[in-house]
């Protein structure tokens, strides 16, 4: 379906990847596909201070010539930014085992 929603991320601030290191700064994050599986990925057409925990996003791609990469945008119905009360983010995420 290529829709996912933001599982986890950390915000690359130093780029010790020389490979990305024009991108700083970047978010990578894994992704819940709403198939199931969860992937590593970039979260692109982003500003990195608007990524959260729960973000529904959608896959794009870069073409590199010899590779494709999958990215991540964030998808047309993002819900307002969660305040700093990061309960409401975390209970949202974590459904504990009944």
């Amino acid at each position: 379906s290529g829709r996912a929603e933001i599982y986890s991320y950390t915000i690359d601030r130093i780029g010790l990847d020389p490979a990305q290191r024009a991108r700083v700064p970047y978010v990578m994050a894994i992704g819940g596909l709403e198939e199931g599986p969860r992937l590593t990925t970039n979260i692109v057409d982003c500003e990195v201070g608007a990524v959260f925990v729960g973000m529904p996003v959608l896959a794009t791609f870069e073409d590199l010539g010899r590779e494709t990469l999958i990215h991540f945008k964030p998808s047309a119905n993002v819900p307002e930014i969660p305040g700093d009360d990061m309960k409401f983010v975390i209970s949202a995420a974590f459904q504990p085992p009944e």
